[in-house]
């Protein structure tokens, strides 16, 4: 918003001098929280251009700029209103009515109308101080009337509009919604079609004016009007700004509408053009005055504890100096032990919550004069923290191992379509779904991070990007006993060829077992030994390639993910070259499972000692399975076991192959004997033959 400097200084006519020069003044607004973007030297004049929050719509006029200076400044505001002389008012009153229509189930959009009429105007051009300030601060100078009532907009923030008393049907006004397929042309010139969610102002014929946006032209000011009906109003921001988004308009008056005005101010708004009209238009105020409220205005009333600021800023405030600068802003304060109660003027819409009280503190305080380090806060008091600080640590251990094994991170939006969450099995009555979705991809909360992840891979190669190596975490959404819960995933995709190509190598293709050798190198980095993977019936994976990841502990026996090869069928669909591997873990309880301490073993001072062992098995047999029992009855001294060999030809019985695990025996005190070697193998021969009834072979 564009504001005049010399007009701001007409707020504080007994201390103008206090103020700083034009720049100054801007470092100190911005400082404060009101951003100005540029200082505009003019030949009479300095424009400051503000960055206006959403929020402040209170500033949206050199009155709440002025209150603001008045804060900073430490200094007495003078309004306009103060130096009304009383009003005389007419012999003769023109009769008007006002009417804000109610329906059973549609709650008016007027909270408050105040109208009156000033007779026997002359309609002529501006006075040249006030088409100057017009000009500065963006709006056209038009005619007096005009001019007026867009002058007490940009001074006190309240919209106006001037109708031609004449032209109104009956000399009513009903403010009310519009009927379907009513029409307005505007000052614009557009003619609009209407529908019954559009705001309207009504005389006993038509629609004359869009509510809080826009006049209509049949009744718009023109030279040959001698009456005119003031009109000031206080509209529910809610249906001003849906109204104008669906018209595709936005006007001074909609944008301030939209952002709340002041109720207080309706009436004495009206009243300061009124008096600017008797003094530049001649126009004769009127005795009578409608002033139609649909409800009461209650004040919001907020309680501040000292102590909460003070927790909030992490500062040691006394009480005088929280209730000083909350005095400034002109809050009505009743201050009590421990705490404060505050009565927010009407102007200040934006404060409704303690916090919103204590950021007025620290603003007027200095954020400067807030420590850096906020060592009395305590978030508990305010949020919960569901992040361990373990989870954390895990999480970072997690991206740095990714980052290395050569996965790169994507971050995906967590709302999914109906049809994505049915092709990975995940549309249940766990799934929570949105109210008013925006459309029908993004109707869901995510229970899954792989439809997303598949859309990742589909969208590179759609660009010959066919080597994908991809994960996220991110936190999934679900229903359970009536409950909205959320869980953190670790998710991860990969597909096409194992490394880059070059002229010396090969490429191979990424198979399954890439897969699981990175997840097993991830436990191995994050400490976590007593796991296994499990085949089970995943629909969107092929039967061979679907596992879940099992916790074999049995104090804490857990599934805490699965892994797979996306199923074919569902590859052809998208017409990929190349097998997708996919894997989902629950990152919460990966961490609680994760041992990030490290140990220091020294060197073997003792030669170690390797042994091969070769055995015919049935095929159903997993290998995990097997190298665990290996592990667990191989004694004290051996330390390695790894699957080196998997054989079958005729002379194997049919369902059943030959494999080979090369076990490493290690004595950190003595060299190793034969005997006690062999003793390890002969345990583990019969372990094999009684569990899994396998054969030795001879190598």
């Amino acid at each position: 918003m564009k504001v005049s400097y010399n007009w701001l200084k007409e707020f504080f006519p007994k201390s103008s001098t206090c103020l700083d020069k034009p720049e100054e003044l801007a470092k100190k607004l911005t400082n404060f929280g009101l951003e100005v973007s540029n200082v505009e030297f003019l030949e009479n004049d300095t424009c400051l251009d503000i960055e206006i929050t959403a929020n402040r719509g209170d500033c949206l006029s050199h009155l709440g700029i002025a209150r603001e200076i008045a804060a900073i400044y430490n200094l007495r505001l003078s309004t306009p209103g103060e130096h009304l002389p009383k009003r005389k008012g007419t012999e003769k009153n023109l009769p008007f009515k006002i009417e804000i229509e109610t329906k059973k189930n549609k709650p008016p959009f007027c909270s408050r109308y105040f109208a009156q009429v000033i007779q026997g105007v002359k309609i002529a051009p501006s006075p040249s101080w006030l088409a100057e300030r017009l000009s500065l601060c963006g709006i056209r100078p038009i005619n007096n009337i005009v001019d007026i009532t867009n002058y007490v907009l940009l001074e006190l923030g309240q919209p106006l509009h001037a109708f031609d008393y004449q032209l109104i049907t009956n000399q009513q006004i009903i403010v009310r919604w519009a009927k379907k397929g009513e029409r307005i042309v505007g000052l614009d010139e557009k003619d609009r079609i209407l529908d019954e969610n559009i705001p309207v102002i009504a005389d006993a014929k038509r629609a004359i004016a869009l509510a809080g946006i826009i006049g209509g032209k049949e009744t718009a000011v023109s030279e040959n009007t001698r009456d005119i009906l003031l009109e000031s109003a206080y509209f529910d921001p809610r249906a001003i700004r849906r109204a104008a988004k669906k018209l595709g308009i936005t006007t001074e008056s909609s944008y301030r509408f939209e952002r709340s005005i002041d109720w207080e101010n309706v009436r004495s708004a009206n009243e300061r053009a009124a008096y600017l009209l008797e003094q530049m238009a001649s126009g004769k105020l009127q005795t009578k005055n409608i002033d139609r409220k649909s409800r009461p205005h209650k004040p919001k009333k907020v309680i501040i504890e000292f102590k909460e600021v003070n927790n909030l800023l992490g500062t040691k405030l006394k009480p005088k100096e929280i209730v000083s600068p909350l005095r400034k802003l002109g809050l009505i304060l009743e201050q009590k032990k421990n705490t404060l109660k505050v009565k927010v003027p009407s102007y200040r819409n934006d404060l409704s919550r303690e916090v919103d009280l204590v950021e007025e503190i620290a603003r007027l305080y200095g954020y400067e004069n807030i420590p850096s380090i906020i060592g009395s806060l305590r978030p508990g008091n305010y949020f919960e923290s569901t992040v361990s600080l373990k989870e954390k640590e895990v999480e970072k251990e997690i991206r740095q191992f990714m980052f290395s094994s050569g996965l790169n991170e994507v971050v995906n939006y967590s709302l999914l379509s109906q049809d994505a969450l049915e092709e990975f099995a995940a549309f249940n009555e766990q799934v929570i779904s949105l109210r008013n979705p925006l459309s029908q991809e993004t109707a869901y909360l995510r229970t899954t991070l792989l439809p997303e992840l598949l859309r990742n891979a589909i969208d590179n190669s759609h660009y010959q990007i066919e080597n994908i190596k991809i994960y996220e975490i991110g936190k999934v959404h679900f229903k359970e006993e009536k409950e909205f819960k959320e869980e953190k995933i670790l998710a991860g995709l990969i597909t096409g060829e194992e490394e880059i190509k070059h002229w010396r190598t090969k490429p191979g293709k990424i198979d399954f077992y890439h897969l699981r050798g990175l997840l097993d190198s991830l436990f191995l980095k994050l400490g976590i030994k007593n796991y296994k993977y499990q085949e089970i019936d995943i629909p969107y994976f092929n039967p061979d390639k679907a596992f879940e990841i099992r916790i074999t502990e049995k104090e804490n026996p857990a599934v805490i993910g699965k892994l797979g090869e996306f199923a074919y069928p569902l590859l052809e669909k998208y017409e990929f070259c190349n097998n997708l591997y996919l894997f989902e873990i629950n990152l919460e309880l990966l961490a609680n499972l994760a041992n990030l301490e490290k140990t220091y073993s020294p060197l073997p001072k003792y030669p170690f000692i390797q042994r091969d062992l070769s055995f015919i098995i049935g095929e159903n047999i997993y290998q995990d399975d097997v190298s665990n029992l290996i592990s667990q009855n191989g004694g004290e001294y051996l330390k390695h076991c790894e699957l080196i060999d998997l054989y079958k030809n005729e002379n194997i019985p049919a369902g059943h192959h030959s494999i080979t695990y090369r076990l490493t025996y290690s004595n950190p005190k003595n060299t190793l004997t034969t005997e006690e070697v062999e003793k390890s193998e002969e345990e583990i021969i019969h372990t094999l033959e009684k569990e899994f009834k396998a054969q030795i072979r001879k190598i």
